[in-house]
Order: structure tokens, then sequence, then C-alpha cells
């Protein structure tokens, strides 16, 4: 169970991870194609 726990927050933290880093990289993208 706690394994589990364990795995199932390991895969929001790199969801959030993920997540940032797309943000980043739309960010990026625009200052650099305006």
């Amino acid at each position: 169970m706690l394994e589990l726990y364990h795995r199932k927050k390991s895969i929001s933290s790199d969801f959030l991870v993920n997540f940032l880093w797309f943000k980043g990289e739309l960010n990026w993208g625009k200052k650099r194609y305006k």
C-alpha cells in the first residue's frame, strides 16, 4: 500500500515537472518568436 502511494506521488511530481517545463518552453517560444 505504501509503495503504491509513493509511486503515485512520484508520478504526480513527474507530471508537475513536465507541466512546468512545458509552460516554460511555451513562454520561451513566445519570447523567441515575437
